[in-house]
């Protein structure tokens, strides 16, 4: 069941709304001052916050709402019956959902409290997605870097400075050639050309670092958007431990050729199984026995080799004339042993190249396993994104650069229509309170900057026509996104109730009878002419009170009328006789 705070000082109030929420379904709590609002926040943890801004205490509501949202992020509507410009812009800067006058109806309640909620469980899904995929991007055991159309980094992660050796502010805003060996910087210019062109693949390049030189095998993929080639993505495995092995194994040219082969079917292998199967397959060419991959049992899931080697144990293992070696795969998801078997003595220093044979594979299946994460957290924000229930709009210089298929079909149009378009293009040119472009404009740039934007709007589908939307505003890196719901059926719904209450106020003026008329919790709706004669007392004065106020004029005090005994006629005082009921009218004597 889900749960909302009350911090309302008026108790009629406070009443009405914990019965309303109630309800709906809510488990409601009811606190009057600020320094109450703030503790049971804290401990309750509630899914919404109803609060009044003037407070009988130190705290007031905006200050309340300040330190709640500083502990937690809690969808947070303000109630307030003070709509003065300098009560606003405090509120504003708690950033809360929605803002309320009263008197509000519950039509109008229900729906800010769904979409406040609604927004901020969007929200945290989002937020949810970016750590997750920020978490994977720093956690690799890989370099990755991000740079634009000419070379400049925009990120790198922490493996990245570290192969480096520097720190990531003293990596960011320069160009990845600084960084690059003078004679490889050629075959960087053909990978940036290749990435303009559309094209990922893998090459192998040398860094310069206060440390020596660093060899790196690169991985990079151009970053296309509808506007064109904006840069690319690159992950760096560090192979320097390969090619210092490659310099300590130049005298033995068939060491130095089986090395570049297992480091080639590293970079060509597609999947886990393809890679261990193709370094088994060469293991085996070069004269090897047996070459196997085996978990922790024993169990071959790649290659082939000697069945009597279980449990396993790093080392080597020798018998009359044969000898076999185990070496464990470090950091790999699942424990995975390397176990190569030959026709003679295994010594210390073909152990150690057979570790480095090890090391690579198991720096290319880290790699691997990396992509795949990135490739999962990709897709899950991708579906997210897609079937999101309001259209979402992704903007970057003023134009749109993305859409979801909710936006095509709320806007009429397919994506041709709608990417590369400024914002303010799918709208009439004027807005209720001045020109569509220059609003929107200074609403991106102040969501640029940090400011959460949220406001309504008049949008204009393909066809022309134009419809009401709520729209917010975020930043998310030099991207802002644009949540848009559609409100045309909420206006609609709010139109017609308008239009009723008219009627019904048309018809109690017709009515020549002094006449009033109560909502179910005793407030007065409906106060005609007549009876403003009657009584001496002006609708104005009475419209939306409760608490009996309407008996005042009769009785002099507040005490309950005829209408309250409406179903329970026997519950009556003495001064109602003769009380008789004819279809939905009550007829009785009143002495007074």
């Amino acid at each position: 069941m889900p749960s909302a705070l009350v911090v309302e000082d008026e108790a009629v109030t406070s009443l009405e709304l914990l019965r309303l929420l109630e309800s709906w379904g809510y488990e409601t709590v009811s606190v009057k001052t600020g320094e109450d609002a703030i503790e049971t926040a804290l401990r309750m943890k509630p899914d919404v916050i109803l609060m009044d801004i003037v407070l009988p205490s130190d705290v007031d509501g905006v200050t309340a709402a300040r330190a709640i949202k500083k502990e937690m992020d809690i969808p947070l509507i303000f109630i307030t019956a003070y709509s003065s410009r300098e009560v606003f812009e405090r509120a504003a800067e708690v950033e809360p959902e929605a803002y309320l006058l009263k008197p509000f109806n519950s039509r109008e309640l229900g729906y800010a409290m769904e979409l406040a909620i609604y927004k901020n469980r969007i929200q945290n899904l989002l937020s949810h997605t970016s750590r997750r995929y920020q978490e994977i991007l720093e956690t690799t055991g890989e370099g990755v870097c991000v740079f634009n159309d000419d070379g400049s980094i925009q990120y790198c992660n922490e493996r990245m400075a570290d192969l480096l050796s520097m720190r990531r502010d003293e990596i960011i805003g320069r160009k990845i050639f600084d960084f690059i060996h003078p004679s490889d910087r050629e075959t960087m210019e053909r990978i940036l050309d290749s990435c303009r062109r559309g094209s990922s693949g893998e090459h192998e390049l040398r860094f310069r670092t206060d440390e020596g030189t660093r060899w790196v095998i690169l991985s990079g993929h151009p970053l296309i958007e509808s506007s064109g080639f904006r840069g690319g993505f690159c992950m760096f495995r560090d192979i320097t431990p390969q090619k210092m092995l490659e310099r300590m194994l130049r005298r033995n040219n068939s060491c130095l050729r089986l090395l570049s082969r297992i480091n080639r079917q590293a970079a060509i292998s597609a999947t886990p199984q393809e890679l261990m199967e193709g370094v088994s397959g060469i293991l085996m060419e070069v004269g090897y026995s047996g070459a196997s991959f085996r978990e922790s049992d024993g169990t071959v899931i790649a290659g082939e080799g000697e069945k009597r080697v279980s449990p396993l144990r790093p080392g080597i293992i020798t018998w009359e004339d044969t000898s076999t070696a185990v070496i464990e795969l470090e950091d790999c998801s699942k424990p995975l042993y390397l176990v190569v078997s030959a026709p003679r003595m295994i010594d210390d220093e073909e152990l150690g190249f057979l570790r480095e044979i090890a090391s690579s594979t198991a720096g290319a299946l880290r790699r691997m396993d990396s992509e795949q994460r990135m490739n999962d957290i990709s897709s899950r924000y991708r579906e997210l994104f897609e079937n999101a229930g309001d259209a979402i709009f992704l903007v970057k210089d003023f134009r749109i650069i993305g859409c979801n298929s909710r936006a095509l079909e709320l806007f009429g149009g397919d994506e041709e229509d709608i990417l590369g378009r400024k914002p303010w293009e799918l709208s009439p040119e004027y807005q209720h309170h001045g020109e569509s472009s220059e609003i929107a404009r200074e609403l991106i740039e102040r969501a640029m900057n940090g400011e959460k934007c949220e406001f309504t709007w008049i949008h204009r589908k393909i066809s022309g026509e134009t419809f009401p939307t709520r729209v917010v505003l975020s930043r998310s890196g030099d991207i802002v996104m644009g949540i848009v719901r559609d409100m045309t059926e909420l206006y609609r719904a709010h139109r017609k109730l308008k239009e009723e209450h008219r009627k019904f106020r048309d018809l109690l003026e017709s009515i020549p009878d002094p006449t009033f008329a109560l909502d179910t919790r005793g407030r007065v709706i409906a106060w005609n002419r007549e009876i403003e004669r009657l009584t001496g007392v002006k609708k104005e004065e009475i419209l939306g009170r409760g608490n009996r106020v309407y008996a005042v004029p009769f009785y002099g005090r507040r005490t309950p009328g005829l209408l309250e005994f409406l179903l329970n006629p026997g519950k009556a005082p003495s001064r109602y006789r003769n009380i008789s009921r004819e279809g939905n009218a009550i007829y009785a004597e009143v002495h007074v």
